[in-house]
């Protein structure tokens, strides 16, 4: 007899988001990477930001990637580092008509509320190969015009330190490749999310309009919400 658990379609269930505070009030503030001191992509270079100054790293600052940064930005950490949230609201073109590709290279980045978006009009990818620390329920909006051109790739681990923090998902395209090991629910409101790697998660919500490829080893998937949505198991041997 197989010891594999079972996956059970389970009726609607609503998920809280609450944040955590220090004990203190931070008033994170925007800071937007320019890369200005190219070909040094340090995170930790104070002229990679467009007021030269460098992000709070410990409390976080809200990160975007904006009109001002290069195509192919192969951003580099350089050490641990903390932030609010991520953004990436590039909605241009480089001369060639491709579209501006980011990446975030190294070390561990911990997200404190658990935002990143990717704005609508953006035509690119985004690559992470940082691993993850998710510092409260992460919600993924990832815009864009086509599901071909605009995924978000996550090949880092996302963890969450046993704290049951959990990933929602709207838009595009979410890859996850990495040896994920938050413990917290899966859930997609549109769009795909692909779980490509190891994953932890143990509940997984599929709302409608939305689809979750199961394909990497998802040992412990036991329960599956199905809304109106699509699950696609491409790999059986790994459920």
């Amino acid at each position: 007899m197989s010891n594999k658990p079972r996956i059970h379609i389970l009726v609607a269930v609503s998920m809280a988001y609450v944040v955590l505070g220090a004990g203190h009030l931070f008033a994170a503030t925007t800071k937007t990477w320019t890369g200005g001191s190219a070909p040094d992509m340090s995170w930790g270079t104070a002229g990679n930001w467009s007021d030269g100054t460098l992000p709070d790293f410990v409390n976080g600052d809200d990160i975007v990637f904006g009109l001002l940064t290069t195509n192919g930005s192969a951003t580099v950490l350089g050490g641990d580092k903390a932030v609010n949230s991520l953004r990436f609201d590039g909605s241009h073109l480089d001369p060639a008509g491709q579209g501006f590709n980011y990446s975030i290279n190294g070390n561990s980045l911990t997200l404190k509320s658990g935002s990143v978006t990717r704005e609508y009009n953006q035509y690119s990818i985004v690559t992470i190969n940082s691993d993850i620390v998710l510092g409260t329920n992460s919600i993924w909006n990832i815009g864009g015009w086509s599901s071909s051109f605009c995924d978000v790739i996550v090949n880092g681990a996302i963890s969450d330190g046993g704290n049951g923090y959990g990933i929602e998902m709207s838009g595009r395209v979410l890859n996850l490749k990495g040896i994920n090991t938050y413990t917290g629910p899966t859930t997609c409101n549109a769009g795909y999310i692909y779980l490509n790697g190891t994953n932890a998660t143990s509940l997984i919500t599929v709302n409608n309009g939305s689809t979750i490829w199961l394909n990497g080893p998802c040992p412990g998937v036991t329960n599956v919400t199905m809304n109106g949505g699509f699950v696609s198991i491409l790999n059986t041997a790994n459920i």
